[in-house]
């Protein structure tokens, strides 16, 4: 069995490391950086497309320099007997910063070590044939692989942190971005405030939004199961009460999406407000208003966990003496009545009021408002064929009736 290779020292680094060597080898570093640049492209996929047409300078200068530290590696042995155990601090920031440049064109960690796995291959071939042209016995070239290796791993461990401290930061940056696109949308900041805050968030600005309110302490767990887009606000904005609360903006949500969100919400069993999508310019209203749920006494005969969606809480709210859901509530549930004359709104509100107080009891409903019975059976057919099927489903006409107790503004004005 061979005895084990020992560590390098000066002493025996002197016995083949000679100048005439060191310069032959300096002699094809640059063909070595550019063979190995060729193979990098051709082996590593995604440095292809960036490379092919021509833009590899910055790729083959890192490699020149690498080779270059190595060899003023190999002139410069380290005090004592030993020779260096490692790159230069130079060649290590130098390696750094490579990292980091990897890490803002985008390539991943383990595209960058399958390049240095190629290009280490290829200038380890040239410097061997170098080496064995200059009489390297067998187990000297064992000590020169051994060193270029170990070499080429300390550079790529100094890439590798380079390429994470990169992403970190930009991960920050990103996050902090993110955050601040989220607080312009729902603090209704101007158009080009809200466009440019999406650029730096590599986001496409938002045409509508839906909210969802929940605790802090869920949002971790949300953020994973939601579209990567989902902005999260930690206790931003809901006053003391919302200390602990949350809120997670969805931009430009498909049905499929708000779908998905509630289904997971409600496999999660999450308790938390969901609103429909709403447009850019009403989502600083809306926020607000999902914002106060967090301080409404709950509902005993509400969901107890699950998503809950915000038309289905006004009621609620409203019960609890909140404006701003009663004025919700009333545009909402009364939207059908939205385009009729004023006069004419204000005499349905009355009558589908007084109609559900009364329980349809079409004489009562007369004598009360003064008008002939059949008045009020014609006002009804209005009233069914605008409403649909809402005044049938008890939830919907629980919301109808309530508008009508509470919006007495809406109908006064045309």
């Amino acid at each position: 069995m061979d005895a084990p290779i020992e560590p390098l020292t000066a002493g025996t680094a002197a016995s083949f490391w000679t100048p005439e060597l060191v310069a032959a080898l300096r002699d094809v570093v640059e063909a070595a950086s550019q063979q190995s640049v060729t193979a990098i492209v051709q082996d590593v996929p995604v440095y292809r497309d960036e490379f092919r047409h021509g833009r590899s300078a910055v790729l083959k200068e890192a490699v020149s320099m690498a080779l270059h530290g190595f060899l003023d590696l190999i002139e410069a042995p380290g005090p004592g007997d030993a020779a260096p155990t490692g790159p230069t601090s130079a060649t290590v920031l130098g390696a750094r910063s490579l990292g980091r440049q990897e890490a803002r064109a985008g390539r991943t960690v383990e595209a960058v070590l399958a390049a240095y796995r190629v290009g280490a291959r290829v200038c380890w071939v040239t410097f061997s044939d170098v080496a064995l042209e200059h009489g390297l016995a067998a187990r000297e070239l064992q000590t020169f692989a051994a060193l270029t290796f170990t070499y080429i791993d300390d550079l790529s461990a100094a890439t590798v942190a380079g390429h994470t401290q990169e992403r970190a930061r930009s991960d920050q940056r990103r996050s902090q971005a993110r955050t601040n696109l989220g607080l312009l949308v729902v603090r209704g900041a101007r158009t080009a405030e809200v466009d440019a805050a999406a650029r730096a968030a590599g986001l496409t600005s938002p045409r509508t939004v839906s909210l969802m309110v929940c605790r802090s302490e869920d949002t971790g767990a949300l953020t994973s199961r939601l579209p990567l887009r989902t902005l999260v606000l930690d206790q931003v904005g809901l006053g003391p009460e919302g200390s602990g609360w949350s809120t997670l903006l969805l931009p430009d949500p498909t049905d499929d999406e708000l779908d998905r969100a509630r289904r997971t919400l409600r496999r999660a069993g999450v308790h938390c407000l969901v609103t429909p999508p709403v447009g850019r310019a009403a989502a600083p209203e809306t926020w607000r208003l999902a914002s106060r749920w967090v301080s409404v006494p709950p509902d005993p005969m509400g969901v107890p966990e699950g998503p809950m969606d915000l038309q289905a809480v006004l009621p609620h709210m409203v019960v609890h003496g909140d404006a701003a859901a009663a004025r919700e509530l009333a545009a909402t549930a009364l939207e059908p009545l939205a385009d009729l004359p004023g006069s004419t709104r204000e005499r349905l509100v009355e009558t589908l009021r007084l109609w559900m107080l009364l329980r349809g009891q079409r004489a009562l409903v007369a004598d009360r408002l003064g008008v002939h019975p059949q008045t009020v059976r014609y006002r009804m057919n209005q009233l069914r064929d605008l409403f649909g099927s809402t005044l049938d489903d008890p939830r919907g006409a629980e919301q109808v009736l309530l508008a009508t107790l509470v919006a007495p503004g809406l109908t006064a004005s045309d």
